[in-house]
């Protein structure tokens, strides 16, 4: 019975030697990436490569507030004289656009007067200054900004309190 098992052992040792012998070290060491096929004719439609990273993310929207104002056409969403929500407002729906050069235009309906003008900032730009003529005086206004993002610019006339609430 002895013989049995020292015979049953080599075997079953020289069976674990020849597959523990059986892998090369270059397979071992191989790019888990880069597979190539066994039949050795190194065709390169054999080989798998990585795809390309992606593309970098787009830059975040500015937060300077001349880029956010003068972006793009504001719409006047909400229109309150003295603060107060006033629904049906001919200023509503009015469209004004700020250039980067420092003029604006301000284009209304016939129940609320149009404005071409000049335009900037004060206060360490938390206020906006326009100036205008209609034709026989110049005024200038001051709006202080309540709220400034890329999609929504609230104002307040700093003398009447007259809301604007604009959208793009």
């Amino acid at each position: 019975m002895t013989r049995e098992k020292l015979l049953i052992f080599s075997v079953i040792l020289v069976f674990g030697v020849s597959l523990i012998s059986g892998c090369s070290k270059s397979e071992e060491s191989a790019d888990p990436l880069t597979v190539q096929n066994n039949n050795n004719n190194n065709n390169p439609s054999d080989t798998i490569t990585p795809p390309p990273p992606p593309p970098p993310p787009p830059p975040p929207p500015s937060t300077d507030t001349m880029d956010m104002v003068t972006s793009q056409t504001w719409i006047v969403e909400k229109a309150k004289p003295g603060g107060v929500d006033f629904p049906g407002h001919p200023a509503q729906g009015t469209t004004l656009k700020f250039n980067k050069d420092g003029t604006y235009k301000w284009i209304c309906g016939p129940d609320w007067i149009s404005e071409e003008g000049t335009w900037g900032f004060t206060d360490s730009k938390k206020k906006l200054t326009r100036t205008y003529n209609d034709g026989t005086k110049t005024y200038t206004k001051e709006w202080t900004i309540n709220e400034i993002s890329s999609d929504r610019l609230v104002v307040r006339e700093v003398i009447w309190g007259f809301v604007f609430e604009f959208r793009h």
